[in-house]
């Protein structure tokens, strides 16, 4: 086995990691109700796959979730102060949604990492019919790292460096994109789903983010040069987004600046069922 785990001898919490029979790390670990809380790391020579094996075997004891008492210097940026396992990506599932203007179909595809998905939108807007093409690509704590979208002869690609700016293909910073911490693209209601995980990992924001949202021009009120980025036909801007839980899978969902007012309907995992003009009609589990 390339990965294996020793418990200290003589009992206690600490717990040493090795590889290829080679000592990693150790670490010294406290359980309490369901959760497992890293009080101290030691690395022996640290590897980029630590963190993985780390994550993966707390997860397959049936814990909930991980945290870390203080910040550790080789620890992935999102695992800062936990990680609650019921919101990672690790799964496989394609989804139709029906929409009053259109369908909507979806596959996504998680390692416990990283996810991505693939959407396809036809539809029509302003009484003209289209189709939208797109890949998303995210990480374990359900921020955006890249998108490609094909809308008609417009192609654009962003991706965000993890530190805080947002880029377009050619490395340019997008103008306005500001403190926007997600995506929201209209035409997919995975937004939604990444949002709502998004907002699980960060309880301080209390619902409430600034999203980076991308539509169509006829759609957007003009904005000054620095306060958006244009693609042809489409517009970044930035919207705060707000979700209020009101029970029983049910989200009162608000686009502060837009005006926009919606009651979602959501399962368990968050995969909205019903809201924003959206209906889901059928779902396959991998």
């Amino acid at each position: 086995m390339p990965w294996e785990w020793q418990k200290e001898k003589g009992g206690g919490h600490r717990l040493h990691l090795f590889h290829d029979g080679e000592p990693v790390a150790s670490f010294d670990v406290e359980i309490a109700e369901e959760w497992a809380t890293i009080r101290h790391v030691a690395f022996h020579q640290p590897k980029e796959e630590a963190w993985r094996e780390i994550l993966s075997y707390w997860r397959g004891q049936g814990l909930k979730g991980l945290r870390l008492e203080r910040r550790e210097p080789h620890a992935p940026p999102f695992l800062t102060p936990s990680i609650d396992f019921t919101a990672l990506p690790v799964v496989e599932n394609a989804f139709l949604w029906q929409h009053r203007q259109g369908a909507h179909h979806l596959s996504l595809q998680g390692n416990g990492w990283s996810y991505r998905t693939q959407g396809m939108s036809l539809g029509q807007q302003n009484g003209r019919p289209y189709r939208a093409d797109f890949s998303w690509e995210g990480q374990a704590d359900w921020t955006l790292r890249r998108l490609t979208l094909t809308w008609g002869a417009q192609k654009v690609e962003v991706h965000h460096d993890g530190r805080g700016t947002w880029l377009a293909k050619d490395g340019r910073p997008l103008p306005g994109a500001g403190d926007a911490r997600q995506l929201f693209l209209w035409l997919t209601p995975f937004s939604h789903t990444a949002a709502l995980r998004f907002l699980q990992m960060r309880p301080e924001l209390q619902g409430t983010f600034v999203a980076l949202e991308l539509i169509p021009v006829e759609a957007a009120a003009p904005l000054p040069a620095d306060e958006g980025a244009s693609f042809g036909q489409l517009l970044f801007r930035r919207v705060r987004h707000r979700y209020e839980p009101l029970g029983g899978g049910r989200y009162r969902w608000s686009r502060e600046e837009a005006g926009t007012r919606e009651i979602l309907r959501v399962d368990e995992e968050s995969w909205l069922l019903e809201g924003g003009g959206w209906v889901l009609l059928a779902r396959e589990r991998g």
